[in-house]
């Protein structure tokens, strides 16, 4: 050792590298060795400083690993995740991460984050959060560091939160970003000076590798709530404890939340923010329940009219709307008001004095769709032509955010009953005299609908109209605004008569469907005339 560093110390002289004098050269090397060894020995296996932690895992579903150090490491509800670490799902798995100043961040399903960098200025405030999201679909909700601490990376863009909650698909070549709350975000595209503010709560924007641009297509339009189950999209924030946090004991795949105690902070500290950063432990805190869902509402009304040429029959959908005050879920016998609002697609106008009333029928399977008879008055009017009605079909549903359905992907099928009335060649109506099945086709991938409604006229078959690859989406012929306009159009195969439909997707996850129809058939017998009804359907198997 000695001859080799004295051969240094000769080279390096000879360049002017070091001093002159020999021994002090010599001096100097073995000085930075014994530092460098000392260094070693203190720290055995260290890269450089010891893994900083950064926040917990406070809902784990499923398959979600950690990537940290060359080794990778399932995480259970309650373990620890540390600055530049990655974390990963698999398919049908789900994890809510939560830092030490607070944010919050929501990993969908086989998606991978990487937390870059998060440096602590003391206490729980960040002075930089960089997140990195690699692929997948995620929610953001920031803490309660500076504004301007935020950066997130994805393939595409590089977005800056100014203090809100974000709904963020990374995909390769492509980047969705929803606004979910107040607050706003600037995106540019990753590298360039192309940038747009996000500012306006449920609009989504789109980066790719040469725009920032407000969608205009519910393809191109994302919601991470489809896959907000049990604790993924609460919100928590931290308070004062050491170590890892305990974990609920029970095997996954189930849905599982680490167990979080209050802690209770020492006088004058209100937050618990006073307290030193490594001492910490997660509290859940009290999430205020979600607003009342909204049911939209069709309902139909069949009557005639005396004219020149005898009895005419006069049809109409009616659009139906809740009170504010509307108990939901709806159950089996509720007494329901609702009033009637304008809708597309009639051909002769439907107006009603007063409300509605509907006592509701909940069919055994069915969780998001709801029926019944209504009762009250509803004129209806083509030009001089007049009918009063006093009862018909009421269909009610919870609707499907259409972002929901722009993002499925695959086929699915829908069957369940059809009712109906008939109103004949006379003009006489056969109230609920319609029956018979719907089955309808979904291709997500092509966003259509196809199917066909199996009618029976007082039990026996009537007709089966069919309609193909209408698009999911439209608005035609459908229900008031905001309501069953998901898929629309024309029967399309049936030479004896014609009609029309519309419907929409029901539940969080587009699980059913429900609907109106008008058909008429005909075909020059005793059984011709029209059909006014409505459908629904539970999905099945994919054909």
């Amino acid at each position: 050792m000695r001859y080799f560093v004295r051969r240094y110390c000769d080279l390096m002289r000879a360049f002017g590298l070091v001093p002159a004098a020999r021994i002090s050269c010599q001096r100097s090397v073995f000085t930075s060795i014994f530092v460098a060894a000392s260094f070693l020995l203190i720290h055995p296996g260290s890269p450089a400083h010891a893994q900083q932690r950064i926040g917990a895992a406070v809902a784990v579903q499923n398959d979600v690993t950690a990537f940290r150090a060359g080794t990778s490491v399932r995480l259970s509800p309650g373990g620890s995740v540390f600055r530049s670490e990655a974390v990963a799902t698999g398919a049908a798995s789900s994890a809510r991460l939560t830092f030490l100043d607070d944010t919050n961040l929501s990993v969908g399903p086989s998606s991978r984050v990487v937390l870059d960098e998060f440096v602590y200025k003391g206490g729980s405030k960040a002075e930089t959060v960089t997140i990195n999201l690699a692929r997948g679909a995620f929610r953001f909700a920031t803490g309660s560091s500076d504004k301007n601490a935020y950066k997130i990376q994805t393939s595409t863009a590089t977005i800056g939160v100014r203090g809100t909650v974000l709904d963020i698909s990374s995909q390769s070549g492509q980047t969705l970003v929803t606004l979910q709350d107040d607050g706003a975000a600037f995106l540019c595209v990753t590298g360039t000076a192309n940038c747009a503010t996000l500012n306006i709560r449920g609009q989504t924007f789109v980066i790719d590798t040469g725009s920032v641009r407000r969608s205009d297509s519910p393809r191109t339009r994302f919601t991470f709530q489809q896959y907000c189950t049990g604790g993924l999209c609460g919100r928590t924030r931290i308070a004062e404890q050491p170590g890892d946090l305990p974990a609920q004991p029970g095997p996954p795949p189930v849905l599982q939340q680490a167990i979080l105690t209050p802690v209770s902070p020492p006088a004058g500290c209100n937050t618990g923010a006073c307290l030193p950063v490594e001492q910490r432990q997660v509290i859940e805190e009290p999430i205020p329940p979600p607003a009342p869902q909204k049911w939209a509402g069709l309902a139909n009304a069949a009557g005639s009219a005396s004219s020149l040429y005898g009895p005419t029959p006069l049809s109409a959908s009616l659009g139906l709307e809740l009170p504010a005050t509307q108990a939901v879920p709806i159950q089996n016998g509720d007494q329901i008001t609702a009033s009637v609002v304008p809708i597309l697609g009639n051909y002769f106008s439907a107006t009603a004095a007063a409300p509605l009333t509907v006592v509701a029928r909940v069919d055994p399977g069915f969780q998001y769709t709801a029926w019944g008879e209504w009762n009250g008055q509803v004129t209806l009017t083509s030009g001089s032509l007049t009918a009063h009605v006093n009862r018909g079909f009421a269909l009610f549903g919870t609707l499907t955010d259409p972002q929901v359905i722009a993002q499925k992907t695959g086929t699915a099928i829908y069957t369940g009953p059809v009712l109906g009335d008939f109103t004949n060649n006379n003009s006489v109506v056969s109230p609920g005299a319609i029956g018979g099945t719907a089955q309808l086709n979904a291709n997500f991938g092509a966003q259509t609908m196809s199917g066909s409604l199996n009618l029976t006229l007082n039990g026996n078959a009537w007709a089966a109209p069919t309609f193909t690859n209408l698009p999911i989406g439209t608005t035609s012929g459908s229900g008031p605004a905001g309501s069953f306009s998901i898929y629309s159009g024309n029967f399309s195969s049936s030479p004896s008569g014609g009609g029309t439909l519309a419907g929409a997707f029901t539940g969080p996850a587009g699980t059913e469907t429900a609907g109106r129809f008008e058909y008429f058939k005909s075909t020059g017998n005793s059984t011709d005339g029209s059909a006014l009804g409505i459908f629904r359907g539970k999905q099945g198997a994919a054909p």
